[in-house]
């Protein structure tokens, strides 16, 4: 069985082909103040951006020919999904209010909960060790600048 014009592979290429275009196109407008050809912002954009558009070339090119129906996920896992996309706005809001280390914590414990279903004392403890390491890594051993907030 042939696939149509519009099958979702050939769909999904022509978007991964943009895609492509768009990360090439960031990588030519970064690389007058890249230190050389082979580092810097913009080799990872290229390198990506290429990618996508060879694999984007592919699905256009030779789509798949298997038929798949959409399975919706259960209520339950629905409700999770919905739960932790409303997190994400959540700790976006709370990242500039009260710093990274805090608004981690906080949507830690809720995160946990939510997929872990763990008790409530064992989701403070994770999210708070999480909170912790995720500080000490990307803050203090990489020197990345994340917002402070409030407490430090």
């Amino acid at each position: 069985m042939k696939p149509s014009i519009l099958c979702a592979d050939r769909i999904f290429g022509l978007f991964s082909v943009i895609v492509g275009i768009l990360g090439i196109s960031e990588c030519v407008r970064l690389y007058p103040i890249a230190n050389s050809p082979l580092s810097g912002d913009h080799v990872m954009l290229g390198i990506t951006g290429g990618v996508l558009i060879i694999l984007g070339l592919v699905l256009i090119v030779k789509p798949g020919k298997r038929k798949f129906t959409v399975k919706f996920p259960e209520r339950a896992t629905a409700i999770n999904m919905i739960g932790a996309a409303i997190l994400l706005v959540i700790y976006s809001v709370l990242l500039e209010k009260l710093g990274f280390a805090a608004s981690t914590a906080i949507c830690g414990v809720f995160l946990f909960r939510l997929f872990g279903g763990y008790s409530w004392l064992r989701c403070v403890l994770a999210a708070a060790i999480t909170a912790v390491m995720l500080h000490l890594v990307f803050v203090t051993g990489l020197g990345m600048a994340f917002p402070h907030g409030i407490f430090f």
